[in-house]
């Protein structure tokens, strides 16, 4: 298993939405599922004689120019639903090309307006996404949307009220479906239908246990495998009034959001990306190469393969469903193609989150005055099979104190023998819930010269040990996979002492 590190991370430099409060304030009641009342007119603008034409400076696969006659400049994200004028086309909504009644494809409103009456594309749009046979540069009588039912613009997709309806009854529309309610703490997405085989990671994760996990998954033309040249919109883009199950996230996002995607660049099977920080990535990668331990693939939480794989943009959906940014996992064909592959690799990411949202299974409260070390642990390993998480969960209160002294972390196997191994994820937990990686990595139990056994941390290789920084005032969680040197699950000890 190969793991890589480096960090690489581009500046957003799009103008995208302006959330209704920061995300790091918005820890209240969940919203539930449905469309919230936009609070516009709903008129259509729906034209259904238009002609698309070839711009030769224009390069995007996937944005057109509306005239100006259709065209608002105030971006479709803007949280101004008083102001908001449905009788345009607004930038950086999406919007649907029939033929006909045929959904031909999608694109999104650039932030320039058409230089003429027609709407202008690229030449690759255009032959993905407009054209018919014969035509080359020019089409007429052409349909473009933005409402996929009379009276809904600006909403392009259809809500659903299952999975199955989206997987299979989504037949020249697009559709969504979201399952999210006051008590959903995780969300887990696929944007792409046809990018195979995500869509049936997010399935699995949402039935596993529907009432644990959040999911809003699209469907478009009944997911055809092939259609990403006429319908991919790039995450970045995606707009919540185009997809408005996604409104309720904009005021009140989720303590954690995935996003699963399909990748055909070289150099690295799985890209643990999004912007949430890089010691959150680091674990989840790490989590990964658990999984798939023995399959012989690149992970990485970091852009190494030359590809645009990170998702770290502000912009991007999954990191403004999430109240700290999201994860947005990339998988190459070796993965989602082998059943076995992509199952563990869904199973690996959804673990990461059952070991936060499990009850711990022992806890404490560090006492600053008169204990100088607390300990929480388990003697065996059948905490293995208990809940959903397959790892030893341990709580420590930290209280505050008027020196808030930084403070030492212990981790180890129980009955230390030596070949024991142990992988740990130290979370600092404040009193709002949600969790942030701030330590953790391998342990490794070796021979010492004395003859004894002693637990070493692994600081050297692609996952370096993170030394954790313990202060009061918090809850620290660790999460420990600890196994003997034949794999079975051992016993696990966390500490914290002065």
């Amino acid at each position: 298993m190969r793991l890589h590190c480096r960090y690489n991370m581009k500046n957003a430099s799009m103008i995208v939405p302006v959330l209704a409060c920061a995300l790091a304030a918005c820890g209240g009641e969940q919203a539930g599922d449905g469309i919230e009342s936009i609070g516009v007119n709903q008129e259509a603008l729906n034209q259904s004689s238009i002609t698309v034409t070839v711009d030769s400076s224009m390069t995007s696969k996937e944005r057109c120019r509306v005239p100006s006659s259709m065209f608002d400049s105030l971006h479709a994200n803007t949280y101004q639903p008083p102001s908001y004028d449905t009788t345009k086309f607004h930038r950086g909504e999406q919007l649907l090309i029939k033929r006909g009644t045929t959904l031909r494809g999608l694109c999104t409103v650039d932030g320039v307006a058409s230089s003429t009456s027609d709407i202008q594309v690229s030449q690759t749009l255009f032959t993905n996404r407009v054209a018919l046979a014969g035509e080359t540069t020019s089409a007429t009588g052409v349909t473009v949307s933005n409402e996929y039912a009379s009276g809904v613009v600006p909403a392009i997709a259809e809500p659903a009220t299952t999975l199955s309806a989206v997987k299979n009854s989504s037949s020249n529309k697009v559709r969504e479906f979201l399952s999210r309610d006051a008590n959903t703490k995780v969300v887990y997405t696929a944007p792409h239908p046809f990018e195979d085989y995500t869509f049936d990671q997010v399935e699995g994760i949402y039935n596993h246990n529907p009432t644990r996990n959040g999911a809003w998954v699209v469907g478009i033309n009944s997911n055809d495998f092939s259609a990403d040249a006429k319908f991919h919109i790039t995450s970045a883009d995606i707009s919540w009034r185009s997809f408005p199950l996604l409104e309720g996230f904009v005021a009140n996002p989720v303590n954690y959001s995935v996003s699963f995607h399909r990748h055909a660049c070289p150099g690295v099977d799985i890209q643990v990306g999004g912007s949430i920080s890089s010691y959150f990535r680091q674990g989840v990668a790490e989590i990964l190469s658990e999984y798939l331990q023995g399959e012989g693939l690149d992970i990485a939480w970091s852009n190494t393969s030359g590809c645009d794989l990170d998702g770290s943009n502000q912009f991007n959906y999954v990191n403004w469903l999430g109240l700290n940014g999201g994860v947005q996992i990339e998988q190459s064909p070796a993965v989602l193609d082998n059943t076995t592959r992509r199952e563990k690799a869904r199973d690996a990411v959804r673990s990461v989150y059952d070991c936060l949202l499990d009850p711990a299974d022992d806890s404490d409260v560090h006492d600053p005055i008169s204990g100088y070390q607390t300990v929480v642990y388990a003697t065996d390993g059948d905490y293995a099979t208990d809940g959903e998480c397959p790892r030893f969960i341990g709580d420590i209160e930290v209280p505050s104190t008027p020196l808030n002294r930084r403070k030492e972390v212990i981790t180890a196997v129980w009955s230390c023998e030596v070949g024991d191994t142990a992988h740990v994820d130290i979370y600092l937990i404040p009193s709002y819930g949600y969790a942030f990686r701030v330590g953790g990595g391998m342990i490794e139990h070796v021979l010492t010269s004395d003859m004894n056994c002693d637990s070493v941390k692994v600081t050297t290789g692609p996952t370096p040990w993170i030394e954790p920084e313990i202060y009061g005032g918090a809850t620290y969680r660790a999460v420990i996979r600890a196994n003997s040197s034949t794999g079975q699950p051992k016993g696990a000890v966390f500490a914290i002492q002065w």
